[in-house]
């Protein structure tokens, strides 16, 4: 008989979209109603393929049912395991469809009353999946979900065709709007998202709808003026309130639902985004995360030392992505108490008060004065670009306060030529667009010989009641799940019969999604950028799940380029828990070194950390290394496995040959994570790592280790050729980013 894992194969969607290119996100966004034929067609090409396979009845208008890929696999998998009453009740379901709908355009479905309906039949009585089946049918789910936007895509491209409210068959435009709500917030949409979002915000004004989730109740405000009356008394700045458990801003705002039905869709690391609002008598208030740091300014007064252009970064990507939204919208009101620090310590753009679309990108005028509108009075993109430049003065020259509106005429001294350039074109008649100005920064930022990026860190949305997308917990396994421990029980008392792994990398190669792949919960920062929210050495422990009475720790520890922090503090900290552990005699299991299996040459950032890495553990330990690369995904297979072989060849051919292996998490997977780890054993000699015998054996200080030799040597020829390239004068480098290369430099040459 055949077993579920190879349905799971023969089903094809364990593939994802790479394996069906007419399925990928774009393909939907260009043509929903190809895309929805194509998806047809390969939905009837496997089902006669488990018919004959699986002596499955007649299967046909599978395509046509909301989960077909789901209800295909479960009905399968009921066969396989001889599950008789899921079976029937599949059965019953697939009949019911083929007698209520005959069209795969039938738009009566698309409600989100019937999904909650059909999705609970569709998994069956008592389901519980294995852990080697949760990604497969998670694809599977992500796959029937982009189906149900595609239907409703080509629904409303007859929208005005539609009668409001009339017979029974006609679609209730509010269960649409919801439903489209619904799939937004699911996610996983791609090229495909600005389509969709356009689509909800056209219907909602045709109507005069909105989304019922934007509207959130059982808000509990922290401060004392409450959250209804007639709205006097109440604060201009945000102020903390409760919602769901989580803390929350709670602003009053000027604008209209449908603004805030805009502002619920901005998607973006450095825009800010809105839980939703409370529209209690007398004020509308928008709800949004609350951010700890506060905004730009109150950052800088506490931390002068950030590497401030970074910050100016993140603005100018926030304010690039809504002006190439379309229509583009206006922020209209861009300067630093507007400029929030996130939890990853990134910049996000706030204050929705004066945001609107603008149908007219091409209207620019001189200055800074308020004459920047157009007709109907409203800022335009060029307004944005002007006081972008004044954020970057207030970023750049802080404590020193601005004058006035009008920035100087003169350069500041903090600020090189290259910046005041920037801030001459943004204050210039012909100002470029932002993209434009973003581009020459990102060229500045390049003299640094590390590879610069940004993190990701997106806020999730809350939602007041359970989505209709959202599965049961009861089927995804729970014995299996390692038992996470509290991290004062594994990070200051591991003990010598610990597996003790250490994973290290430079930003962005994967680290903390891998481990929170491993322990199945969100136990560390993940982003899809360079820039790491790893600022210290974080022990995490559990119960091994497939040998209980083994205890496994996972060290998590910071790249060398963090933007914040020196090298050399860095390695303080490595060395320090290092030094700590083997004092006790407790020695590590093995090494996680990653790699992004993305990065087209090794240079750079990753370069440097993994000679770093070689010094730091010696060739007695690359026995029990283990050269993991990540985002497989996220390549052509063919462009991978160049790129790997080219590795080994090269750059890991002197750790592979003194014994260190070589392997891949991919695909990224609970299942995967616990195979690498099970590939290290509790029983394999544990050589001490170089700088471990240095600092203890030898008992020498830090600066006499090789590692921070070869540190303070790199740092040194660095300087020396940013001197020689620049003609840097003895008055020192006035760039803020040279300036960290030699502040790099200059704490290694004083370190004794």
């Amino acid at each position: 008989m055949p077993n579920p894992s190879a349905l799971r194969w023969r089903l094809g969607v364990a593939l994802g979209v790479r394996g069906y290119p007419n399925l990928r996100t774009a393909s939907l966004r260009d043509d929903p109603t190809a895309w929805i034929l194509a998806n047809s067609e390969i939905i009837s090409t496997i089902v006669k393929q488990e018919q004959q396979t699986l002596s499955m009845d007649d299967m046909g208008g599978l395509e046509g049912m909301l989960f077909p890929r789901l209800t295909l696999y479960m009905y399968g998998r009921s066969r396989l395991t001889r599950d008789s009453v899921n079976e029937r009740n599949l059965n019953a379901l697939l009949h019911r469809h083929k007698a209520e709908y005959t069209s795969i355009y039938d738009i009566a479905p698309l409600s989100p009353k019937s999904i909650r309906e059909i999705l609970p039949k569709c998994l069956g009585e008592n389901l519980k999946l294995a852990r080697s089946e949760i990604e497969h049918v998670t694809a599977m789910y992500e796959l029937d979900i982009l189906s149900i936007a595609a239907r409703a895509l080509v629904v409303l491209s007859s929208i005005d065709h539609i009668e409001l409210g009339l017979g029974p068959a006609q679609l209730e435009l509010q269960d649409l709007i919801d439903l489209l709500q619904e799939i937004i917030d699911f996610g996983h949409l791609g090229d495909a998202r600005p389509l969709i979002c356009a689509a909800l915000y056209t219907l909602c004004r045709k109507s005069n709808l909105h989304p019922t989730s934007l509207i959130l109740k059982n808000i509990t405000s922290l401060a004392s003026t409450s959250l209804t009356g007639t709205g006097q008394h109440v604060p201009a700045k945000a102020f903390k309130g409760k919602f769901a458990g989580k803390d929350v801003a709670i602003k009053v705002t000027k604008a209209c639902i449908r603004d805030a039905i805009i502002w619920r869709q901005l998607d973006h690391p450095n825009v800010l985004s809105i839980f939703g609002v409370d529209n209690s008598p007398g004020n509308l208030y928008i709800i949004s995360p609350w951010m700890l740091q506060g905004n730009v300014i109150q950052y800088l007064d506490k931390n002068l030392e950030v590497d401030r252009m970074s910050l100016v970064l993140d603005v100018a990507r926030g304010l690039q992505y809504l002006h190439e939204l379309n229509p583009p919208i206006v922020h209209g009101n861009l300067k630093g108490e507007n400029i929030l620090i996130n939890d990853c310590l990134k910049a996000c753009i706030s204050d929705y008060d004066f945001m609107h679309t603008s149908h007219d990108t091409t209207q620019r005028t001189t200055g800074m004065s308020e004459g920047q509108s157009d007709n109907h009075g409203h800022k335009t993109v060029a307004r944005d670009v002007s006081a972008f430049s004044t954020v970057l003065y207030e970023i750049m020259v802080h404590p020193v306060p601005i004058a006035s509106q009008i920035l100087p005429l003169s350069r500041p001294s903090v600020i090189d030529d290259t910046i005041w350039k920037i801030m001459q074109k943004c204050w210039s008649p012909d100002s470029p667009p932002i993209s434009d100005i973003l581009k020459i920064i990102s060229q500045y930022l390049t003299i640094l010989p590390s590879d610069e990026d940004f993190s990701v860190v997106r806020n999730k949305v809350i939602h007041a009641q359970p989505s209709i997308f959202d599965l049961p917990e009861s089927i995804f396994p729970t014995s299996t799940l390692p038992i996470l421990l509290r991290q004062d029980e594994c990070a200051l008392s591991p003990s010598p019969a610990d597996l003790i792994i250490v994973v290290t990398g430079p930003s962005g190669s994967g680290k903390s999604s891998f481990i929170n792949h491993l322990f199945g919960s969100e136990v560390a920062y993940v982003h899809d950028e360079m820039e790491s929210c790893t600022q210290t050495v974080n022990a995490f422990a559990c119960m091994h799940p497939r040998r209980p009475n083994q205890k496994v720790i996972i060290v998590d520890t910071p790249g060398f380029d963090d933007s914040t922090r020196t090298d050399l503090a860095i390695l303080e900290e490595i060395a320090q828990w290092l030094e700590a552990t083997y004092r006790k005699r407790i020695l590590l299991s093995g090494i996680l070194q990653f790699h992004s299996i993305r990065d087209s040459r090794m240079r750079g950032a990753p370069l440097r950390n993994l000679t770093m890495f070689q010094h730091l553990c010696g060739k007695d330990a690359y026995k029990n290394v283990v050269l993991l690369t990540t985002f497989w995904d996220r390549v052509l297979d063919e462009v991978a496995v160049n790129r790997e072989n080219q590795l080994r060849a090269d750059f890991w051919r002197p750790l592979i040959v003194h014994g260190s292996r070589v392997d891949q998490f991919n695909p990224p997977t609970h299942e995967r994570a616990w195979d690498i780890i099970d590939g290290f054993s509790p029983n394999t000699s544990r050589p001490a790592l170089t700088i471990q015998r240095e600092m203890v054996d030898q008992k020498k200080k830090l600066y006499e280790t090789s590692v921070f030799k070869v540190l303070k040597s790199f740092w040194r020829s660095i300087v020396n050729k940013i001197a020689k390239k620049i003609g840097i004068g003895s008055k020192g480098p006035k760039n803020i980013h040279v300036q960290r290369a030699f502040e790099q430099n200059q704490a290694f040459d004083k370190k004794r």
